[in-house]
């Protein structure tokens, strides 16, 4: 990547094009047209373009490149294709669908070269044994890349400016220049057809993967060097150009087989530098993909499958979604699987081999889950039997439709969630969720809560309907004197009433003779806790620097005792500098609207102790010092998991109970049985292991040491123990 000069000329330019208007008021063709002009402000639009569709191009280069490297590259070079080719581009009121297709296909051809690369450097290598590579697996997301490109334009292109770019429905609506109510159908066809290549593929969760991406952090000096080599290069200027990124962009322009434009632009490549950004066919020129680059993933050996059902009628249930915690070699934190019930309502989650524990299901849109005589018991798959079976009974019911939406902008609030006792719902990216109750007559209490809005108090409400009430057949819709419980009548005189406990945050309306139940979302930014802050050394004072130190919140109970909880948001948790010091200054000021009494900070690093501080009281505004943390060399636990009889155990968990984080750690036992702990305090050190209906016997001694000496963990049935260890704790996800 070129480095970025000094920024001079830029500002110069920029208030050259403020003078005339701002840039933030131009669309993408003035924007582009800017460019083209070559005056002084020609530089300042294509940065302006850069910041409008940098981070949706740098999202898809990331997704599909498989090295941040590549993806730098391939970023380069899908903004050099788009100078050489700007005169060219038909769509330029929407640039999205276009630098889209072009950043897939530079994307994966970054990827496919750095595969054949190291290939020939493993050949090349005059001591490296022969190895065979391992094909690249794609993930959930370059999948999702992959199939979203393979869609019609009429369909791809408002799910890339609605999901990719987060744009409204109203402003995807006026660049692509078709009304508001079409586009609403083919984001919902597109959708839909997309959902179904997902599953074909594999991906384990399509309704995760088709929801609002975050956008990813685009570094400035990436995004004001590509705007100048783009503005040098279309201006046949000279410019050292990195090779990688010329080599991409001649191979996209030669794909796009359109030999005019190939000869004009390969020209202008070799006058600004001899060495230029990537390659890619627009998305209006699309070439056939790649198989090799990205193929059908393949089933594991291990798994968790089963069939959701209808136990009466033995109806299918698709779109279930079954989850599993296991973990896996080298990682100390728990991690989930899942997957989704397909049409036939049968789903598979591919698993390692060895432990796995808290089964759940989440109910399909408009189903609920009959929860009696389920098990929830932890199980382990392996050679002996590599497919686990859980059967889950489902039925459909009555579908309550909630519209969650931010009460700033009305946006849908996607990953909203209700939760009411066993039964939750998830709100797509359309912000609806459809929660699935029973047709005979009941009553619930249940909470909404915002999506990433640890801070907010969930929106209480108690429902209570008839037998047989038919909430998609509602008449009418009273509010009951003037308060906040409304009666809902169905076409045949059945009744239900809804209660908000939150002052009208949540109202059934009737739009187009259907009843929705609306839901404002709190929208304001989350108050700030406190600015916390302190130093972290070793055993000598010294500084430690890349230590990672996270905040968890405690609460004290009447009775003395405390509660904790850790919340996953980047805003509690900070890095070490170079002189051992940290800063937490963005924590949310509560928890689900509960402020917290103290802060407990969790502090790690690779080779010493992790060490959990103890609660400093804190007060909302008031910066806190937290005591030097110290950090000793850490220790380690050696030894090898055995049954019954002696036998190894492959993929057992073991699990430290020493600390007080609310987060699990945990170790798994390789194809030996063979597992290694380190990070634990000097001396005694309180772990349990299990691995299906099998646990280690408690009361064994086990020592951390700097040195360690190898034990034998000896598992048991659970039934022989009558003091089972802890239950494992629910991760931080």
């Amino acid at each position: 990547m070129t480095a970025s000069r000094g920024g001079g000329g830029l500002v110069r330019s920029i208030q050259t094009l403020y003078e005339a208007g701002s840039l933030a008021g131009l669309d993408d063709a003035e924007l582009l047209g800017r460019f083209l002009d070559r005056a002084d402000g020609a530089e300042a639009a294509f940065e302006a373009i850069l910041a409008r569709h940098g981070a949706m191009v740098h999202q898809v280069c990331r997704s599909a490149a498989g090295s941040d490297a590549d993806a730098e590259d391939a970023f380069q070079a899908t903004f050099l294709i788009l100078a050489c080719r700007a005169p060219s581009v038909r769509r330029r009121a929407s640039l999205a669908p276009w630098l889209f297709g072009v950043a897939r296909r530079v994307a994966a051809r970054a990827r496919a070269n750095s595969a054949r690369r190291r290939v020939h450097e493993h050949r090349a290598g005059a001591m490296a044994p022969t190895v065979s590579l391992p094909p690249d697996t794609a993930d959930d997301l370059a999948i999702l890349i992959e199939e979203l490109d393979r869609l019609p334009a009429r369909y791809r292109d408002p799910i890339v400016l609605c999901h990719l770019q987060g744009l409204t429905y109203e402003a995807a609506s006026r660049q692509l220049q078709c009304p508001l109510g079409t586009l609403g159908v083919r984001l919902k066809r597109g959708k839909e057809r997309l959902r179904a290549r997902l599953e074909r593929r594999g991906v384990s969760d399509p309704a995760r993967a088709l929801a609002p991406l975050p956008p990813p952090f685009v570094p400035v000096a990436l995004s004001t060097a590509t705007a100048r080599l783009a503005t040098l290069a279309a201006s046949a200027l000279g410019a050292g150009v990195p090779i990688p990124v010329l080599n991409l962009t001649q191979g996209a322009l030669r794909t796009m087989r359109i030999s005019k434009l190939i000869g004009a632009s390969v020209a202008l490549l070799a006058l600004a530098a001899g060495a230029w950004t990537w390659n890619a066919s627009a998305a209006d020129d699309k070439a056939a993909p790649s198989r090799e680059a990205f193929g059908a993933r393949s089933p594991t050996k291990y798994r968790l499958t089963g069939r959701v059902a209808d136990p009466d009628t033995g109806e299918p249930i698709a779109g279930a979604t079954v989850e599993v915690f296991t973990s896996e070699p080298g990682k100390k934190e728990l991690v989930l699987k899942s997957a989704q019930s397909g049409a036939d309502g049968v789903y598979s989650v591919d698993l390692p081999p060895g432990h796995c524990s808290m089964p759940r299901i989440e109910p399909a849109p408009g189903c609920y889950v009959l929860w009696d005589g389920l098990s929830f018991t932890p199980f382990a798959v392996g050679d002996a039997a590599p497919v686990a079976r859980r059967d889950y009974p489902m039925r459909r019911g009555a579908t309550w439709e909630f519209q969650l939406a931010w009460a700033g902008d009305g946006r849908p609030a996607a990953h909203g969630r209700i939760f009411t006792g066993p039964v939750r719902a998830v709100a797509g990216a359309d912000g609806v969720a459809r929660m699935g109750l029973p047709r005979t007559g009941g009553e619930i209490e249940g909470n909404i809560e915002a999506p990433r809005r640890w801070d907010a108090r969930p929106l209480g409400f108690s429902l209570r309907w008839d037998d047989g009430f038919r909430p998609e057949a509602v008449r009418s819709v009273e509010r009951l004197d003037g308060s906040d419980r409304y009666r809902l009548m169905d076409g045949e005189g059945r009744s239900a009433q809804l209660e908000c406990k939150e002052g009208g945050h949540i109202q059934p309306r009737l739009e187009d003779g259907r009843m929705a139940i609306h839901v404002a979302l709190p929208s304001s930014e989350p108050a700030v806790l406190a600015e916390v802050g302190g130093t972290v050394v070793d055993r000598s004072g010294d500084p430690v620097s890349g230590a990672l130190v996270e905040a968890a919140y405690v609460w004290r109970n009447e009775n003395g005792s405390t509660s904790s909880t850790m919340i996953a948001t980047e805003s509690c948790r900070a890095t070490t500098d170079e002189r051992g010091r940290y800063r937490l200054d963005c924590m949310p000021d509560a928890v689900a609207g509960a402020a917290p009494t103290a802060i407990r900070l969790l502090v790690s690093k690779e080779g010493f102790v992790g060490v959990d501080t103890e609660p400093l009281d804190v007060e909302r505004g008031k910066p806190a010092t937290f005591p030097d943390v110290l950090l000793a060399p850490g220790c380690s636990v050696v030894g090898t998991v055995v049954d019954v009889d002696g036998r190894p155990v492959e993929g057992a968990q073991v699990e430290n109970h020493s600390r007080q984080n609310p987060r699990v750690e945990v170790a798994r036992t390789d194809a030996s049985g063979r597992f290694r702990f380190d990070g634990l305090a000097e001396g005694p050190a309180s772990l349990s292991v299990r691995c299906g209906d099998l646990m280690s016997e408690p009361g064994q001694a086990l020592r951390a040491r700097r040195d360690p000496e190898p034990v034998t963990i000896r598992l048991v049935p659970v039934s022989r123990i009558d003091d089972p260890a802890p239950a494992p704790r629910r991760p931080i996800l």
